[in-house]
């Protein structure tokens, strides 16, 4: 498996835990809540002092103060009215917004993505986080020049990301 590496990272420092069962399931897509909670195991999960303010995060849910830890960071939000989507999954491009505000929103060149042919398919909110990426190779892209920003993360993906930006 091309993640294995990364997997074994991810697992063995406790960031990513496996779905049960004694599996990790690399071709699951990430959620929202699986990746607050990989955020949240990231910065050592210290105790968190603020409210849930969100009608679709149950308070006894296994990530309920991963959510609440990031948007107290200001890492993550919610969708408005009361919605945080904890079972919407992730996509490319708000993993690596995501993972670029846990590191402090670094700047970077855009002209890093230059090379890619679906650069336009990224969102004005992301363009600085890929650039980022990109620049430190957390991403390299899926093949044939493309970013796929869009498209959904799977554990495999997160896991060589979180593994590259280790690195």
């Amino acid at each position: 498996l091309w993640s294995r590496d990364s997997i074994l990272f991810v697992s063995e420092s406790g960031i990513m835990t496996g779905v049960g069962g004694g599996r990790f399931a690399p071709d699951t897509e990430v959620t929202r809540a699986m990746f607050a909670t990989i955020l949240y195991r990231m910065a050592g999960t210290s105790a968190v002092t603020g409210q849930l303010g969100f009608c679709d995060v149950d308070a006894g849910a296994y990530y309920a103060d991963a959510v609440v830890w990031a948007t107290e960071m200001q890492i993550m939000e919610g969708y408005g009215n009361g919605l945080f989507g904890p079972d919407d999954p992730v996509t490319r491009e708000q993993v690596v917004t995501l993972l670029w505000r846990y590191n402090g929103r670094p700047t970077t060149e855009s002209a890093v993505l230059a090379g890619f042919a679906d650069t336009e398919e990224i969102g004005p909110w992301a363009t600085d986080a890929f650039a980022w990426a990109v620049s430190l190779g957390i991403v390299n892209g899926c093949g044939d020049g493309m970013l796929a920003p869009g498209g959904t993360a799977t554990r495999a993906e997160i896991a060589q990301m979180i593994a590259a930006m280790q690195s």
